[in-house]
């Protein structure tokens, strides 16, 4: 039974009323510092109530807190918070602000950290530094102080004024103040020193000269003696955060890590490090910012639908990653719920590994919106939050997922190929979801997108991006179907060895199209008739065609396959009216081109085009005019990469055997004479076996005594005789009396009752016969016997 989420789970009032601005998921230390933080920050039991309590959280609770409360001695001294952007830095750091000022209620706090280890009394002096706060020597007034340096900071911080004089002259002077000069400011009562984003201040402080080198120099030194006084002082902790060094501001980030480095021999390695928040904990620091209430016995119900669905789908024979076939899958989903574990994938490790969109925060924006849409649609059936389920036709996301990663070009991807605004043009997705009747096309483009935003990013493959669409109750054949259907259509989707992606480049679809546009619809017809023409060529039949000569004689002699023209069929480009013989046939078969009344209709077989297929086979056409056109294109092909180039390649040579094809299955109605034809010794209307790219032959003509033969029309070298009784029968008197054996050939080329004959020898051949078995006589009658 589905567990839809709107039964299981409940969002935030804040997130379905969409008050949750970019300045609330912002975390802010200095804010929360001043009191001018949101309440979701600001507010200690608000905060806590919103915040998942990680393994990393816990950690550094327990190891500063420990510390500072004589809980645990042998605490780390200096803490280093280390992941990246948007990792949950910040959010840890005013954690640990909130529960060293006592803010940390007992009971809440045995959810958060070892309770023994909660301090007596809130920690006496916290200093804390923000590194986008401040310029490079302008820092915020302090008990009447304006200090210039960060040693000056923070020593008006700890003890106000008085501290300041320890290090007055190095501030003015902008000088590191040595470790004993830090040591007489913390003055041996607990002390706390919270550092945020120190590499971006170093990457500003590196513009101000000192002496000569720069005040990041002087600050990195700062940070040694600030870490040497620390580790000396039994209640005393300095936190820090760190990017990765891959991040921004990484080589200040390394710089900092070099003083680390060298400060570990003075502090006797007890430097610790730590990662907010990891993998696991993301989709619970998710759903507990977002949602108020998560029915307990839901996660493991879902999971069991999905492995349930998964397993139906492998059994069908569907394309799906390996780790959907195993028992681990419904852990995954169990511990991403409410989310799809390929959300938190591409949240964790390709979105968050983009600066301007930061791991946990820009996650929370983005999340926090796709809910309050997905609840004001409503979709039903929805189980999970996949990534497909992240709107793109809502503008703010939209913005959110293009121009605000510095990536506003993707804005044209998502309007052309996946999801369009109110009142816009169907996108390409939207197109083939409207031709199918299913929105498989749209979910599978939203989901490569999104795979697709990080930079040189290889491709998801079809099994990933099937099995992250695939709900409860999905047909996996209609998703393996849409996504064939967009890879042919999408103008900026492209596909190879290493999956789906999204790109700028225009895809061959794309440069088709345009190509197409430059062709006009004479030269589509032209083509097309050219093609045709190629396809049907003299055989055993002559071929006779009626746009260049519809004259065909009346003669007992040659067989002849009269191919016509959509053209002489008018606004409808063929026949179409099953089963009826059209009146362009029928004239050709009943009159000669004198008209007079034909009189060896045997002799004639006629094929003519079905009108249902004429607007696809143009189609098919014009595509292959466009791709011969952007072979032969010198000034396209050097813009274009060495794959794309052979794509195009390639492309263009398959084209011109689907045109033939196109061609030959337009025109493959065949009519043959036959006795129990539409009116007495009438045509019987036949269809030609479908042509692909398999069987079509290179003179189609064959295709068509392939289809005689088996109707048993012809009487071609190497069939069976005929019986000369039954032929004696069948043609009665007009072989009663004396008959010269000429009249024999013409009686075969007047009855359409009779074979169509293509080899005259086995009329010979039934002379013979007749004469040896005592049918009829033969009289020589030169010789006169």
């Amino acid at each position: 039974m589905a567990v839809e989420l709107y039964d299981a789970v409940e969002p935030r009032a804040d997130v379905l009323a969409g008050t949750l601005t970019d300045a609330v998921f912002a975390a802010s230390l200095d804010e929360v510092v001043a009191g001018t933080a949101p309440d979701a920050y600001g507010d200690s039991d608000a905060f806590f109530a919103a915040t998942h309590p990680s393994a990393g959280l816990r950690s550094l609770l327990d190891e500063v807190l420990g510390r500072l409360g004589g809980g645990r001695p042998d605490g780390a001294p200096v803490v280093r918070l280390e992941t990246n952007l948007g990792g949950g830095k910040t959010h840890n750091l005013i954690a640990l602000y909130h529960a060293a000022r006592g803010h940390l209620e007992a009971l809440r706090a045995v959810e958060f950290m070892n309770p023994a280890l909660v301090p007596d009394q809130p920690v006496a002096q916290i200093a804390v530094f923000v590194g986008t706060a401040t310029g490079a020597t302008s820092f915020p007034e302090v008990n009447g102080v304006t200090p210039h340096t960060l040693w000056g900071y923070l020593a008006l911080q700890l003890g106000g004024a008085a501290a300041y004089e320890e290090v007055r002259s190095d501030d003015e002077h902008l000088t590191a103040p040595g470790a004993n000069a830090v040591a007489r400011i913390m003055g041996g009562r607990p002390t706390l020193v919270l550092i945020d984003e120190i590499a971006r201040y170093l990457a500003v402080a590196e513009g101000r000269k000192v002496g000569t080198g720069t005040l990041a120099n002087q600050t990195t030194a700062f940070l040694m003696a600030l870490m040497e006084a620390v580790a000396a002082q039994p209640a005393a902790a300095v936190v820090l955060t760190t990017t990765q060094v891959t991040d921004a501001f990484g080589e200040q980030t390394a710089a900092v890590l070099a003083a680390f480095a060298d400060a570990q021999s003075l502090i006797a390695r007890k430097e610790h490090v730590l990662r907010p928040s990891d993998e696991a904990d993301l989709p619970k620091i998710l759903a507990r910012r977002l949602f108020g209430r998560i029915d307990p016995q839901a996660p493991a119900a879902v999971a069991q639908r999905y492995v349930t669905a998964a397993g139906e789908a492998f059994g069908r024979g569907a394309d799906l990653p390996e780790r959907m076939s195993g028992p681990g899958f419904a852990t995954d989903v169990a511990r991403s719920y409410p989310f799809h574990p390929d959300l938190i994938t591409v949240l964790d490790k390709r979105l968050s590994t983009i600066p301007n969109f930061q791991r946990t925060r820009g996650a929370l924006r983005l999340l926090a919106r796709t809910i309050r849409v997905l609840w004001q649609e409503h979709p039903a059936g929805a189980e999970l939050i996949h990534l497909h389920h992240i709107d793109l036709g809502d503008k703010d996301i939209a913005e959110d997922l293009s121009s605000r990663l510095d990536k506003a070009t993707f804005e044209v991807v998502i309007r052309a190929d996946i999801a369009s605004q109110p009142g816009g043009e169907p996108t390409h997705a939207e197109a083939v979801d409207a031709r199918m009747g299913h929105l498989a096309a749209s979910r599978l483009a939203t989901t490569a997108y999104l795979w697709s935003l990080t930079r040189d990013v290889p491709g998801v493959p079809a099994s990933t991006l099937i099995g992250g669409v695939l709900s409860p109750g999905d047909d996996p054949n209609v998703l393996s179907k849409a996504l064939d259907n967009l890879e042919a259509a999408a103008w900026y989707l492209h596909c190879d060895a290493r999956g789906y992606r999204f790109s700028v480049e225009p895809s061959l679809a794309k440069l088709v199209q345009e190509a197409e546009s430059q062709i006009s619809g004479g030269r589509v017809k032209q083509a097309a008739t050219d093609i045709l023409a190629r396809q049907f060529r003299d055989s055993a039949l002559k071929v006779r065609r009626s746009w260049e000569d519809a004259k065909v004689p009346d003669r007992d002699d040659d067989a002849w396959l009269v191919v016509l023209h959509w053209d002489e069929f008018g606004g409808d480009c063929g026949v179409s009216e099953a089963g009826a013989v059209p009146h362009q046939v029928r004239e050709l078969w009943e009159k000669t081109p004198a008209g007079g009344v034909r009189e060896y209709r045997n002799r004639l077989i006629l094929l003519a085009p079905e009108a249902r297929s004429h607007d696809a086979m143009l189609r098919t056409v014009r595509r292959h005019l466009a791709l011969s056109d952007l072979a032969r294109s010198g000034d396209t092909l050097r813009s274009l990469p060495e794959e794309k180039r052979k794509e195009v390649a390639d492309s263009a040579r398959t084209s011109e055997l689907e045109a033939r094809v196109a061609v030959c299955n337009h025109v493959n109605l065949l009519y043959v004479p036959q006795a129990g034809g539409a009116g007495a010794g009438g045509l019987e209307p036949v269809e030609l076996d479908v042509a692909t790219q398999a069987n079509v032959a290179r003179n189609q003509t064959d295709a068509v005594l392939d289809r005689l033969a088996a109707m048993e029309k012809t009487l071609a070298a190497g069939d069976k005789p005929l019986d000369p009784g039954w032929i004696a029968a069948k043609l009665g008197a007009q072989v009663a009396g004396r008959l010269p054996t000429i009249e024999l050939v013409r009686a075969f080329a007047r009855r359409p009752d009779l074979k169509l004959v293509l080899d005259r020898a086995q009329i010979t051949a039934l002379v013979a016969a007749g004469v040896r078995n005592g049918v009829w006589e033969y009289h020589d009658a030169e010789r006169g016997d």
